[in-house]
């Protein structure tokens, strides 16, 4: 699996609270995801043929996310997607609609445990049998952001990064 579409699977799971898998969630806990933004530390493991392991952090408000894995960040303002890969220098912008589903396509959530004060643990498995386990140890949630919080400008970049934008 791309590094790429790992990461879009880790943001579309970390996200899907709020699209498309919101019906997996205790409705206590889905009302809380709409009024505040839910910010937390997370770890993931794949099971792999080669074991890749992480750590990173998110924070998700109704349909935005910000989902910062070090080197590679995404930005999602529900409208538009920014992935930003410091590595390699460059910024994918994207529209937003569908991009999550688009993700979870081809993953399917195999369990969702937690939700208490022992954290959260989702488990996902593509059709190939590779499993992703995500374990969130808490979830802290505060006031709504500003939209911008989910924003990702590109003004400050220096000139010898390689800005992609597929909105045009």
């Amino acid at each position: 699996m791309s590094r790429f579409s790992f990461i879009a699977l880790l943001a579309a799971m970390l996200a899907f609270s709020s699209v498309g898998r919101a019906e997996d969630l205790p409705q206590p806990l889905r009302e809380q995801l709409s009024r505040h933004l839910t910010q937390a530390d997370f770890t993931y493991v794949s099971e792999a043929d080669v074991k890749v392991e992480g750590e990173g952090s998110f924070s998700i408000q109704d349909s935005c996310y910000v989902l910062d894995l070090g080197v590679l960040q995404i930005y999602c303002d529900g409208v538009r997607r920014w992935t930003v890969d410091k590595e390699a220098r460059e910024v994918y912008i994207e529209p937003a609609e569908g991009s999550l589903a688009g993700a979870i396509a081809g993953y399917q959530v195999e369990e969702v445990k937690g939700l208490s004060d022992n954290g959260l643990r989702v488990t996902v498995q593509d059709a190939r049998g590779t499993r992703i386990t995500i374990t969130v140890p808490r979830m802290k949630m505060t006031a709504k952001a500003e939209a911008g919080y989910f924003r990702f400008s590109t003004s400050s970049l220096s000139g010898d990064w390689n800005i992609n934008d597929m909105t045009d």
